[in-house]
């Protein structure tokens, strides 16, 4: 039985999922997700709920201006053809991701923890590559729809920090019709650290959905989904029930 909490740390309101029967024999293996822009932490429950059968601690976590706490003037915010659109959209990826490190340690004074992951859909795939930078305890990373390449604030842009990426384990899926986040910035980040990392094929892949949009079909979405679990198993959090 899964067993669904609703909590906040500092103030960043939070849902955590797990399977109650499943005992570790070790310490609880943890993968923080962020959902989509206009999304809220309950928009993947499914995700949820997948990752906690699997064994995992699954964390939702509400971004900034987001879910329980979105902002007031989101619509003013974000009104079609803005100019201060992006800057705003990479406000909140910026500072989401700062608080990664306050969440962990929240959970890690909750739980007998033994390892972090992180996996974000979309927005929730720029504040995946945004965290990665920050915070060195997120061992495994799947970033689904995202982009490592910001059109404002460049110097930060994950994409100029290729260093920043020495140990992590991550996993890159975009689709090849996206007409939101288009696939070429993850395509081309991938192919950068191949250029700087002689252990690419150990810590990295790349996957695209030629055919699919933003909104995935269902066939290459289940397909993508299941290469989320493989990668989390696959590199340093396997299930230890």
């Amino acid at each position: 039985m899964i067993h669904t909490r609703y909590f906040e740390s500092d103030g960043i309101p939070l849902v955590a999922c797990e399977e109650t029967h499943l005992q570790p024999a070790a310490g609880k293996k943890c993968i923080l997700f962020f959902h989509g822009f206009k999304g809220s932490k309950e928009s993947n429950l499914r995700e949820l709920n997948s990752l906690a059968s699997h064994g995992y601690l699954a964390v939702g976590v509400d971004a900034l201006g987001h879910g329980a706490r979105r902002y007031a003037d989101f619509d003013q915010r974000f009104t079609a053809g803005s100019s201060t659109g992006d800057r705003e959209f990479i406000k909140i990826v910026r500072e989401t991701a700062a608080e990664v490190p306050r969440i962990l340690d929240h959970l890690s004074g909750e739980y007998d923890m033994d390892g972090f992951g992180v996996a974000g859909i979309s927005m929730g795939g720029f504040i995946t590559y945004a965290a990665i930078m920050l915070e060195p305890r997120l061992r495994t990373a799947v970033s689904i729809l995202g982009s490592p390449h910001w059109s404002v604030d460049l110097p930060h842009s994950p994409d100029h920090h290729i260093e920043a990426f020495s140990s992590v384990h991550l996993l890159s899926m975009n689709a090849g019709k996206d007409e939101l986040v288009p696939a070429h910035f993850a395509r081309d980040f991938h192919i950068a650290l191949g250029e700087y990392y002689a252990d690419y094929e150990r810590r990295f892949d790349y996957v695209e959905y030629p055919n699919s949009g933003h909104f995935m079909d269902d066939a290459d979405w289940r397909l993508c989904w299941a290469r989320a679990l493989s990668w989390f198993a696959a590199h340093n959090l396997t299930s230890t029930t």
